[in-house]
């Protein structure tokens, strides 16, 4: 969702939007020499913890529009179209099913995560995408946060990868990457904007700040306030890390 949100220069179609958005995809794959990019997205449930709070970054005007065809106009306002879950999770589906269309000349495995279910589009030498079901990546993870740890353990599990990289602009999904790196050795965090983008190792953090501060790590985050909790007036993440260092038992 973070790549959808960045979108600049919209194409005048949704079939158009989703041949940018996989090019995006596959030229980030390229750039790091990979031969696997996992496209993770969010579920949207009805009852979530995390409703107050979308709907109060949603603001006002944001409505559902459907999506009926290829040939449809991208949304005018599209930050207001992804403002509404439904919306994200129409969009994604209708990039799952577009992608399965286009020709394309690549030996990049592609993971595409959708709803609870997960696919691989391989595209073979004439160009025409070839889709299997990765049972072991279904999942009913609300939040990609989560979920894109389930991806990065898959890829690192099958052997034919010496490192993930997962590339997220999210303070949790670092905070989880410590805290569950013993599953995925050789793991790094990419984030940043435009020339501003970094590549940070998990493995050195986790050396640097200790096994123990990386477990405790999720914890503190979610008690100094996040998407679903609220923080404490005046009191900044700093502070309350300062104060749990400061003490073994506090850890």
């Amino acid at each position: 969702m973070a790549l959808l949100q960045t979108l600049k220069n919209l194409p005048a179609t949704l079939e158009q939007l989703a041949k940018k958005i996989l090019n995006q995809v596959i030229s980030s794959a390229l750039s790091h020499k990979s031969t696997r990019v996992d496209f993770v997205t969010d579920t949207y449930p009805t009852i979530s913890i995390k409703g107050i709070e979308r709907t109060r970054r949603a603001g006002k005007g944001s409505e559902v529009i459907k999506i009926y065809g290829k040939t449809q106009k991208t949304p005018s306002q599209f930050k207001k179209f992804l403002a509404h879950g439904s919306n994200k999770e129409h969009l994604v589906e209708f990039l799952f099913k577009t992608w399965q269309d286009l020709y394309l000349r690549t030996n990049i495995k592609l993971i595409i995560s959708h709803g609870i279910h997960c696919h691989q589009l391989t595209w073979d030498t004439h160009g025409k995408c070839h889709v299997e079901d990765v049972e072991e990546l279904i999942s009913d993870h609300e939040e990609a946060d989560t979920r894109l740890l389930l991806h990065a353990k898959n890829a690192s599990d099958t052997g034919e990868h010496s490192s993930v990289v997962i590339r997220s602009p999210d303070t949790d999904v670092a905070i989880i990457c410590l805290r569950f790196s013993v599953a995925v050795p050789h793991l790094y965090f990419q984030t940043g904007k435009r020339n501003l983008q970094r590549i940070i190792s998990i493995d050195s953090m986790v050396q640097a700040l200790g096994t123990d501060v990386c477990r405790s790590l999720i914890g503190l985050h979610v008690y100094s306030g996040c998407d679903s909790t609220s923080a404490f007036y005046g009191k900044g993440k700093k502070k309350a890390y300062d104060v749990m260092k400061s003490d073994p038992k506090f850890i």
